[in-house]
């Protein structure tokens, strides 16, 4: 069963925004105002679109996940996709020397039981997916979180460590709950 763009919508994390090209959901982690200040600096427009922080989660019994992705502006010329089930990683998809525009499939097996899924968006690739898919007649259901608070630091304290994107996720290390 293809999950549609508006429902993945609703089970991503650090995203305010998101805008689509050629069927591809693309996450983006400022508001347009931001965005419209932000491409006048050179160096720092291209890495506004980057996915750094952004997380799809939910709560599911699928066996099986699929999707395609595409991998546009970069900072460097690697990506990292970190697939955490209940906690624990499980996955990393991950490939070096990657050009602009490059398009790949990702699957993975599961277990068939409910399940925490979290899938890390590569940090230095303006990032987008589609065709999400999940087994039909099985569920997709959303995290709810209660308020957190996001600890920020230079990028010794956080760790600069992009061929494990949670390795370096703001989500993972430095948002905690209050």
């Amino acid at each position: 069963m293809v999950i549609k763009n508006n429902t993945l919508k609703n089970h991503i994390t650090g995203a305010v925004r998101f805008e689509e090209r050629d069927g591809f959901l693309l996450p983006r982690r400022f508001t347009r105002k931001q965005a419209d200040y932000i491409v006048k600096n050179d160096f720092l427009a291209p890495r506004s679109k980057m996915s750094a922080g952004v997380v799809l989660e939910f709560i599911t019994d699928t066996n099986s996940i699929a999707f395609d992705a595409i991998f546009l502006e970069t900072s460097r010329n690697y990506y990292s996709f970190t697939v955490y089930i209940d906690d624990i990683l499980e996955h990393n998809f991950s490939e070096e020397n990657v050009e602009s525009g490059r398009q790949v499939n990702i699957e993975f097996e599961l277990e068939n039981v409910m399940k925490k899924v979290q899938i890390y968006f590569p940090n230095l690739f303006e990032t987008g997916i589609k065709d999400f898919i999940i087994d039909d007649y099985f569920v997709m259901n959303k995290i709810e979180k209660g308020k957190s608070i996001l600890f920020l630091g230079d990028k010794k304290g956080q760790t600069s460590y992009a061929g494990n994107t949670s390795m370096d996720s703001r989500e993972r290390n430095f948002i905690f709950p209050i």
